[in-house]
């Protein structure tokens, strides 16, 4: 029996993130997951279209920069929806990255929004999109991109 195809909405600071993001993950053969990019000036446009149309939202937050003014209206934004995002981070092994850095503003966006305790336990994916891998566990080694799709099926 064929799994159902799952919609996913890619959300990051800017257009090309999205577009570079859905390159990567589109390219792996994965088949039952159709990976959209939003595109609408208006943050809160883009936003409902997403909730709208698709099944699943990621927030593409670079461990580098963590969240960024733009990325923080995003999250407030799919909060006030009563959404709960995946969060990918994505260049974890950057030698300028600080992943708990990222993270912990994650969490301050969420807070500062009144987040409900389910999207207060939002799910992680760590991504290194030059090694083309993925893990929900910083702690165990990544061989491919299976850790994502995994979290986008709610597996």
């Amino acid at each position: 029996m064929k799994e159902k195809s799952v919609r996913v909405a890619i959300i990051a600071r800017t257009e090309e993130n999205e577009k570079n993001f859905i390159q990567l993950v589109s390219n792996s053969g994965e088949n039952n997951i159709d990976f959209l990019q939003i595109v609408e000036k208006n943050i809160s446009e883009k936003v409902q279209k997403s909730i709208e149309i698709s099944d699943r939202i990621i927030v593409l937050i670079n461990s580098i920069d963590g969240v960024t003014p733009i990325l923080s209206d995003i999250i407030d934004e799919i909060i006030n929806q009563n959404v709960t995002p995946i969060f990918v981070f994505n260049k974890i092994f950057d030698s300028n990255a600080n992943i708990s850095m990222a993270i912990d503003e994650v969490e301050h966006v969420l807070v500062m929004n009144n987040a409900t305790d389910e999207q207060l336990d939002f799910p992680i994916v760590y991504v290194d999109d030059e090694k083309r891998i993925a893990t929900s566990n910083f702690e165990e080694e990544a061989k491919d991109l299976n850790a994502l799709y995994n979290i986008i099926r709610g597996k």
